[in-house]
């Protein structure tokens, strides 16, 4: 029995599934620290000129084999290289639930956290004080499982809900959503004293 493989609805959703597949957690909080502790400007002349050449060129090549095959990295490994190489897809899915084991748990955090945010609990500046809350929570016996729990499940439900109905239904509320809030937390951040000082390091460092 054939059965209809799953398709994108459209060129929006696939574009910002694929956004929020490579904007993670980090480009908020690590992202600015490792450019100031690495040359500040050059680094980000360097990140942007590796992404528009070897990351573009990867992301083309993921694209063309995968709608060259039409199945998953195993199967396409299997079509287009022969019998040896279902091992690299294995790999790559393999990979993926490393990383997903990673940012699961830092989804049940937010969870947590925006828990605690909407009590006010960690509307606070006193970097102590926030410091004990984080501790309290992840050595919570329960707490951060059922985090952990519902950020899962919320995935599996978005998964199930397959590619249209599923990851580009979410990703076309989501994505927005995430630019809405970094630009409101840029706004902030460029209201607080020193700011402006810390934009020259961020983009001047190492040019002058």
């Amino acid at each position: 029995m054939m059965t209809t493989r799953s398709t994108w609805g459209s060129k929006l959703g696939f574009i910002l599934a694929a956004a929020g597949s490579a904007i993670g957690l980090g480009a908020i909080w690590k992202f600015p620290y490792v450019t100031a502790m690495n040359g500040g400007g050059v680094f980000i002349l360097l990140f942007l000129l590796f992404s528009f050449t070897l990351g573009l060129a990867q992301m083309m090549i993921e694209l063309t084999l995968g709608r060259s095959a039409q199945t998953g990295p195993v199967g396409m490994f299997r079509q287009l290289a022969g019998k040896a190489w279902p091992l690299i897809g294995l790999m790559g899915i393999f990979a993926g639930f490393v990383l997903y084991s990673f940012y699961s748990v830092i989804g049940g955090w937010t969870i947590g956290y925006l828990a605690l945010a909407i009590d006010g609990r960690v509307v606070t500046s006193n970097t102590q004080e926030l410091k004990t809350i984080f501790t309290g929570f992840v050595s919570h016996p329960y707490w951060p499982i059922l985090a952990h729990a519902a950020f899962v499940l919320a995935t599996l439900g978005i998964v199930i809900g397959g590619v249209e109905k599923g990851i580009e239904r979410a990703s076309k509320c989501l994505m927005p959503a995430l630019l809405l809030l970094m630009l409101i937390l840029i706004a902030r951040v460029l209201t607080l004293p020193g700011a402006w000082d810390g934009v020259k390091l961020f983009f001047y460092a190492g040019f002058f």
